[in-house]
């Protein structure tokens, strides 16, 4: 279980003097370990590599094979079966390549070097968006995890790799770790400015605009890390920045007074949304409505279902004296104490039940 399969290997090929030219595309047999695997030699650098040479090559395979860096191989020609040379894998799991593409070219370069430390870090920098793990790490370097674990910490008291918070398992380059969790705070700050009404930003949103290629546990636990910092700030599903307040413009608090003076005249019958955009007459009334929720101006129990949180709180006061006094309340007595209708009656006592102050008892209830 140390190695994984494989469909592309990166590797260093050297031809043979007496060798033919190998064209790029050639469909050859591949000789890695105890296999002879079909595989095409995609050549990086040119279109064709002359006998005697050595070029960086991307062999890609028919059948899945086990390779780790430093192995040997050795190719020969599909038809006639013949030896046309050989090589060493630099990279055992590559991505796969685009021919003559110069940082291509280069990032394989850089793979060829003799300081493993390089190499491991140049692992986890290719990893942009989520974690690598020290068993997987291990098989791409073809070292023991104990030989790896020696590199990484190297690596991270060198202040260039992060064991990432939550699972001593998982590693990330320093550069990765920091640069994502600037643009959790840069996405949670553009937010804001774009969505001055909204208390936060969803944190499934803010996943969503840090890209498709994103891991979303190694995402959460970079979330974490900068809610410990005290920059952030989570509040159920959203993010909001410490110093970020809602903020009305002068037409929307215009709104807001006309709204709040409309619930509390109305007590326990509140007008729906679509009363109140007629009486108001604002487009972004949701909006509005949904910013007043989080400051605590109002309360909403159902889709379309508002009240001011003064009203709210005369309500509990008149069902806690009552149910003090009675032992208990059916839906009726309340309908009757705060003046509404059964429309109003069943969601009030469904919230009171859910914020801890009642219990339902078959058709009555009682207080906690």
């Amino acid at each position: 279980d140390h190695f994984e399969t494989t469909y592309m290997i990166d590797a260093r090929l050297q031809m043979l003097k007496e060798a033919m030219p190998l064209k790029n595309r050639a469909r050859v047999h591949l000789h890695l370990g105890p296999r002879d695997v079909l595989a095409r030699v995609v050549i990086l650098e040119a279109d064709e590599i002359q006998p005697g040479e050595s070029g960086l090559v991307q062999l890609r395979l028919e059948a899945p094979g086990v390779a780790a860096r430093g192995d040997r191989f050795v190719i020969r020609r599909f038809s006639p079966v013949v030896t046309l040379g050989g090589g060493v894998v630099i990279d055992a799991r590559p991505e796969k390549h685009r021919r003559l593409r110069q940082d291509v070219i280069a990032a394989v370069h850089e793979l060829e070097t003799d300081d493993p430390s390089q190499v491991l870090l140049h692992y986890l920098n290719r990893a942009k968006r989520t974690t690598s793990r020290s068993l997987e790490l291990a098989s791409e370097l073809g070292v023991s995890v104990d030989t790896l674990n020696g590199y990484l910490d190297s690596l991270i008291e060198a202040g260039t790799a992060v064991r990432v918070p939550g699972n001593e398992n998982e590693f990330t380059s320093a550069e990765h770790w920091k640069g994502l969790c600037e643009d959790i705070e840069c996405l949670v700050a553009a937010h804001h400015a774009s969505h001055p009404l909204q208390a936060g930003m969803a944190q499934g949103t803010l996943r969503t605009a840090l890209g498709e290629r994103v891991d979303a546990p190694f995402v959460q636990r970079a979330i974490d890390a900068v809610v410990g910092t005290g920059r952030l700030v989570k509040e159920g599903p959203t993010l909001r920045a410490v110093d970020h307040i809602v903020t009305f413009g002068p037409e929307q608090e215009t709104t807001r007074q006309a709204v709040l003076a409309a619930l509390r005249s109305a007590g326990a019958l509140p007008p729906d949304v679509g009363e109140l955009s007629t009486a108001v007459g604002r487009d972004d009334l949701d909006q509005v409505m949904g910013a007043m929720v989080s400051l605590g101006d109002v309360v909403r129990l159902e889709e379309s279902m508002w009240f001011a949180a003064e009203v709210i709180d005369e309500i509990r006061g008149k069902l806690i004296q009552f149910a003090t006094d009675r032992g208990e309340i059916g839906v009726s007595d309340f309908r009757d104490l705060v003046g509404t209708s059964r429309k109003y009656a069943v969601p009030l006592l469904n919230y009171f039940d859910s914020e801890g102050v009642t219990e339902r008892k078959g058709d009555t209830r009682v207080l906690l």
